[in-house]
């Protein structure tokens, strides 16, 4: 699983004639050509003329019954740093990950969302205002066949297994996926031992495509952990389990 993510205070209005274009329309673009323009399930062609840099992307943040789907705080990096230190969280990862690593993920993941407006969100459970974990979407940052790619992925604390989170948060950011962010398809990848976040993949109604699985390039060649197994999900499969 890979994370991205931006904490901004307030939500940057977008006010251009483009952005008034796309409310219009309904649709949403992005660099790359992962986003476009859409109707329901189906793209049509991208209507950006300049490129995203030039754009203020609005950060999107979203909620379910018992969760927080929401931008980064400062005051989040001691749970990240916790979450991360966990060997049993982290068991199908390389390694845990020290302070200073978490650290820098929190500056990957804030400016992922800066520059696409999305990204993993900070899980807080809505009854205590407990950080439990990370969930969330990214563009895949490594070099693979299935690349372009958005990925869906969890990471939450060992207090919090098996309480339904992972799937509740996970719906609703394929929720955003689709009908906010209008993607065709989502993907996500795990190591095949990681049995519990396959479960998640399939109740969520994603299907594992065994031709794309793969080597992770930034696992080192003949680690355990290099081979990957990979799911997907397109935008008709969500319209039509709901």
């Amino acid at each position: 699983m890979q994370l991205g993510i931006g904490a901004q205070a307030a939500v940057t209005q977008v006010i251009t004639q483009r952005a008034e274009f796309l409310h219009e329309e309904g649709g949403l673009a992005a660099k790359g050509g992962l986003y476009a323009a859409y109707n329901k399930c189906h793209r049509v062609d991208a209507i950006w003329s300049q490129p995203i840099e030039t754009i203020a992307m609005p950060l999107i943040e979203t909620s379910t019954e018992r969760l927080l789907l929401r931008v980064w705080r400062d005051s989040d990096l001691p749970a990240l740093v916790a979450l991360n230190a966990d060997a049993e969280v982290m068991r199908h990862f390389p390694a845990p990950m020290d302070a200073e690593q978490s650290a820098q993920l929190l500056a990957r993941i804030r400016a992922h969302f800066d520059e696409h407006g999305f990204g993993f969100w900070a899980l807080e459970r809505r009854d205590t205002g407990e950080l439990i974990g990370v969930t969330g979407l990214a563009q895949v940052g490594f070099d693979a066949l299935f690349v372009p790619a958005v990925e869906i992925g969890w990471r939450l604390a060992r207090a919090h297994w098996r309480q339904g989170y992972a799937s509740e948060a996970a719906r609703a950011s394929l929720a955003v996926a689709f009908e906010q962010l209008g993607l065709d398809e989502v993907l996500s990848f795990t190591v095949p031992a990681n049995l519990p976040s396959q479960a998640v993949m399939r109740s969520i109604g994603m299907q594992r495509d065994e031709s794309g699985d793969f080597l992770h390039p930034r696992v080192s060649s003949g680690h355990p952990l290099q081979p990957h197994v990979l799911y997907r999900i397109r935008c008709e499969q969500w319209e039509a389990q709901r």
